[in-house]
């Protein structure tokens, strides 16, 4: 066996799913919707009684957990890759930025290392492209 289960460009079901069939979960909330109050009167008083798992679960739904936001950063990053670096690591010890904020920032300049090199590469495979080339033709 090759590890496919179905041959390429051929699916299992080359029907697909008959039109109107709903998903599973939407029939599961049709079923639920005319006891939905009910249950989350239960949810809410099982709460009030202590349990925990039903503390959680309705806090995380009424107040889903804080996401952190980006806010503009000013820093002066000059010279080489390694000088940004160090003022990104200088900023977080300074609580300038967050060290999330810092994670953010270095992989942003990873990438942009990343892009430096290849341009580099870019043009030294031309020059040496074009050096050969004049050097053919003598």
């Amino acid at each position: 066996m090759t590890g496919q289960k179905f041959k390429p460009g051929k699916s299992g079901n080359p029907r697909g799913r008959p039109k109107g069939t709903k998903n599973k979960n939407t029939l599961l909330r049709y079923l639920l919707e005319e006891h939905t109050k009910e249950i989350l009167d239960k949810a809410v008083s099982m709460a009030k009684r202590g349990s925990a798992k039903h503390q959680k679960l309705i806090l995380e739904r009424v107040l889903p957990p804080l996401r952190s936001t980006d806010l503009p950063i000013k820093l002066s990053l000059t010279g080489t890759l390694e000088d940004k670096a160090s003022e990104i690591l200088n900023a977080v010890s300074n609580a300038k930025i967050t060290p999330n904020d810092a994670n953010k920032l270095m992989k942003i300049l990873l990438d942009y290392s990343k892009i430096m090199e290849i341009d580099e590469l870019e043009q030294r495979v031309n020059f040496l492209e074009n050096f050969f080339n004049l050097s053919e033709k003598k």
